[in-house]
């Protein structure tokens, strides 16, 4: 459903010339499956060679990795930090802002033609913008704050019109799926 609908999206927009999509999905629906799937799609259609997936934390780094690892085993992947620094023959690379941001310009600019910007709303700002504007791949961002919610330049840095991004699934778009995708959730001692 949603999922298949967000990934056929970032292929089309794509496949139009546009550079960045913005992908927002609301908490537990999956961002990282649709990131893996349409890594699939672009590393099987080969559109893109190499693959970097960032991220803010390093649990974020290993549940990702691990995801990738279960639905895209044949691909060589490699979870980036000092000692991995120097490996240039993987295909999906796994790093966190902090760790991208000292390796990076070890990287040629067009290295990477598919980069996943996990929690783009509040990561590619300030220090880390540099970081996503050095890579000449497709950015994909992913967040899980509502659209009323993100500030307008996640929007522009996205490029996206009319502050729309290229997929939206909404939390109450998950609550009111028959069956549920999601279970409303409660506020201990606020019910």
């Amino acid at each position: 459903g949603y999922q298949l609908e967000g990934i056929q999206r970032l292929k089309e927009e794509f496949d139009n010339k546009k550079l960045r999509c913005l992908l927002v999905q609301a908490t537990g629906t999956g961002k990282t499956r649709v990131a893996i799937s349409f890594s699939e799609v672009m590393l099987k259609s080969q559109q893109c060679k190499r693959i970097l997936f960032l991220c803010d934390r390093r649990e974020l780094r290993k549940q990702a990795h691990n995801s990738y690892k279960e639905f895209l085993p044949d691909y060589p992947r490699v979870i980036g930090s000092s000692k991995t620094a120097q490996d240039r023959d993987k295909r999906i690379y796994f790093y966190t802002y902090p760790a991208m941001m000292k390796a990076y310009e070890n990287f040629d600019v067009g290295f990477f033609d598919l980069i996943i910007a996990d929690e783009s709303h509040r990561s590619i700002y300030n220090r880390y913008r540099h970081l996503i504007d050095y890579f000449d791949g497709l950015i994909v961002g992913l967040t899980a704050t509502p659209k009323k919610s993100i500030s307008h330049n996640t929007f522009s840095f996205f490029r996206c019109e009319k502050d729309d991004p290229t997929h939206y699934y909404s939390y109450d778009e998950a609550l009111q799926h028959e069956p549920p995708y999601l279970s409303q959730y409660f506020v201990q001692g606020k019910r």
